[in-house]
């Protein structure tokens, strides 16, 4: 269902197609991302990837993204190095584990426990 063209992913569409962590967790994170003051989009990034939801900052460029077709769900942000140094260590040390290109680390955070979710919004917040 999240793998496929068609209309944007309704609230019914992802109660029946994720499991209930998948749910909540995707809940919590749009909740929080919001609160952020991101703006959230739908797009269809091929059948690998299904739909994502971008978050979007005031300027139009995307923050960061969710993967709601994967199981578990999945974060994804390209977090560049001054970003890096002004995340807490453990999660600054998480993110450097990433490979980067031209000073940008590409994370991608499955969303497994509530740590990898408030780690996924601190990535947000310093990138927003």
């Amino acid at each position: 269902m999240l793998r496929r063209r068609g209309e944007k992913p309704t609230a019914r569409l992802l109660s029946r197609a994720l499991s209930q962590a998948d749910a909540g967790a995707l809940a919590r994170l749009r909740a929080g991302l919001r609160a952020l003051g991101l703006r959230e989009a739908w797009s269809f990034a091929g059948p690998a990837v299904g739909w994502q939801l971008a978050f979007l900052r005031r300027d139009g460029d995307v923050a960061c993204r969710l993967l709601p077709a994967r199981s578990p769900a999945a974060g994804v942000a390209r977090v560049p190095a001054e970003a890096v140094a002004r995340l807490p260590p453990a999660l600054a040390e998480r993110v450097r584990a990433f490979p980067a290109r031209a000073g940008t680390h590409r994370v991608e955070l499955a969303m497994r426990t509530r740590r990898d979710e408030a780690h996924f919004l601190a990535i947000a917040r310093e990138l927003r």
